[in-house]
């Protein structure tokens, strides 16, 4: 376990993904400062915080949404500092932002295609295309139908979809459960855990730390903007200060 952001890894791997002393601001406001925190290949390593600690900045910071006011990000072990959200997506990251960015006046079909933009190798996209439509079988129902109308499920879905479509190794998904009923959170986890057993690392920033937990390999706890903590589900759930803050056990 890890106490105020030092990390202390057993993995042997190099780290696909290497963020080191992060600092974020808006204006003269510090979203983030100083957070270090490594995703491995395979993994599925989560944020939790209280909503304002800044996990949606940090996303947003390694996809070039928004620069960085200080520290490092390394891909694969090249930089992404000053590179181009376009260019990350080409180098094989792909972000699932909060509130899903659909695009609502095109089709289900139409979200798809536009994402597969940046694909190279366009031999394996139709591949791909058809594994997509078989995670979600809902969407291939849809597939002619305007994002906008769609239920807010079947827009995460579709989301989801539209990242893995563009066939990157990383996905940055944030608060995928957010606005969801019970049943389709459940739904969309299964999703997460199979999408990760089929080769995608992810990053998750989730409100529901009962459900990030139960699928995480590793977790990082963020508080206003700093790592306060960091370890194992079972070493988190353990941990009084994350029971009764996160998990609402006294």
């Amino acid at each position: 376990m890890a106490v105020g952001g030092t990390v202390f890894s057993t993995q042997n791997d190099e780290a696909l993904l290497s963020v080191e002393s992060l600092s974020v601001s808006y204006g003269a406001i510090t979203a983030v400062r100083g957070v270090s925190l490594q995703v491995y290949p395979g993994q599925i390593a989560t944020l939790i915080g209280a909503n304002g600690a800044g996990k949606s900045t940090i996303l947003r910071a390694i996809s070039g949404v928004v620069p960085i006011a200080g520290g490092s990000i390394r891909f694969c072990g090249t930089s992404l500092v000053n590179v181009p959200p376009h260019r990350i997506v080409e180098m094989g990251i792909a972000h699932v932002p909060e509130g899903r960015g659909i695009f609502g006046n095109l089709t289900v079909d139409e979200n798809l295609r536009l994402a597969s933009y940046t694909r190279r190798h366009r031999a394996s996209l139709a591949q791909d295309y058809e594994r997509v439509l078989t995670i979600f079988p809902r969407l291939r129902e849809r597939r002619r139908q305007l994002g906008a109308t769609l239920s807010g499920g079947e827009q995460q879905m579709l989301a989801v979809a539209r990242a893995l479509i563009t066939g990157g190794k990383l996905m940055l998904l944030d608060e995928p459960s957010m606005g969801l009923s019970p049943i389709l959170v459940e739904q969309i986890f299964k999703v997460i855990e199979e999408i990760r057993k089929a080769g995608t690392t992810i990053l998750l920033v989730e409100q529901n730390a009962h459900m990030a937990l139960r699928v995480a390999d590793h977790c990082y706890v963020l508080e206003t903007g700093t790592m306060a903590m960091s370890g194992s589900p079972s070493e988190l759930m353990r941990d009084p200060r994350v029971r009764e803050a996160y998990l609402g056990v006294a």
